[in-house]
């Protein structure tokens, strides 16, 4: 064998090699190219697991839009809610009533003289003590429709007495109360008024009686007759009432260490207000239709 033809052999053997393991290697290549977790910024577009920083924006745009549609909605049921535990506390307190109407031969509360209750919902101790007895609780007498400036810590929970403790324990003498109680104030001895409510305004019993309206006796049936209000307060008292805003309707001084409002507010105007009746039924009447009830201190409306 020469030379030239040994070298052939060689040089072909270590070609077929060569392949060989070239070919094995491309092999290998594609086989971890191929298996290797994709790599953000270096794989083909759609393939890549993370989020861009436009996608994430669109994201917290969708979830806004949504929270700016459902916000609306969860503060609209909110309201309702808080007007249908105001009318369930109305017609408790309308057995509470009838249940003392009944003990006191047919004779609803009346102010008590030298207790220093005026305003409409001053109620005396032993009247409240007689609805707690009936099954009332305490919480059931206030309106939630004060909420958040009025909640249970400053009705009746927190403690302490005295102008700064709750409205429960504001006086020695009677409690204030979240209601406004169209009851008895004239002084059981004189006759004269004690309280800030007008007389034609003032019920002693839950059956029809008359009263006097500009010297001429009226008789108004049990059925239109109101004896208990939500609490609807204010500084001033210009008429029409929701055409007057200045007369405060929610930043109104009194002796307790926080100002009163109305209840049921929107903006700086009340809505309305239940309203119960002597017969036992309760029902809402818009603010545009209530009218002042007090002739002195703050002014009360139904």
């Amino acid at each position: 064998m020469s030379n030239d033809t040994h070298f052939q052999k060689v040089v072909g053997g270590a070609t077929k090699l060569q392949r060989f393991r070239t070919f094995e290697s491309g092999l290998k290549y594609q086989f971890i190219m191929t298996t290797r977790t994709p790599q953000a910024g270096h794989t083909k577009s759609g393939s890549s697991a993370a989020f861009t920083l436009i996608e994430l924006l669109v994201v917290i745009a969708i979830i806004a839009i949504l929270a700016a549609m459902l916000l609306p909605a969860l503060a609209h049921a909110k309201d309702k809610a808080k007007l249908t535990q105001c009318l369930s506390n109305m017609h408790e307190i309308g057995i509470a009533l009838n249940i003392y109407n009944n003990d006191f031969r047919d004779k609803l509360p009346q102010f008590t003289p030298n207790s220093a209750n005026a305003w409409a919902w001053d109620t005396p101790n032993p009247v409240v003590d007689a609805f707690l007895n009936s099954g009332l609780t305490k919480k059931t007498l206030y309106d939630p429709g004060t909420e958040p400036r009025f909640t249970d810590a400053e009705n009746y929970a927190n403690p302490g007495t005295g102008p700064n403790s709750t409205l429960w324990n504001f006086a020695p003498g009677f409690h204030i109360l979240g209601y406004a109680f169209a009851i008895n104030q004239k002084d059981p001895t004189t006759g004269q008024n004690i309280g800030d409510l007008a007389l034609t305004n003032q019920n002693t019993t839950l059956q029809t009686e008359n009263i006097i309206i500009n010297g001429q006796t009226v008789w108004q049936p049990a059925a239109e007759r109101v004896v208990v209000a939500c609490v609807t307060i204010s500084s001033g008292i210009a008429t029409p009432g929701y055409l007057h805003p200045e007369n405060n309707y929610n930043n109104v001084a009194g002796g307790f260490y926080l100002h009163h409002l109305s209840a049921h507010l929107q903006g700086s105007l009340p809505v309305g207000g239940h309203m119960l009746y002597k017969d036992g039924h309760a029902d809402w009447r818009k603010f545009p239709a209530m009218i002042p009830r007090t002739i002195s201190g703050a002014v009360f409306w139904w």
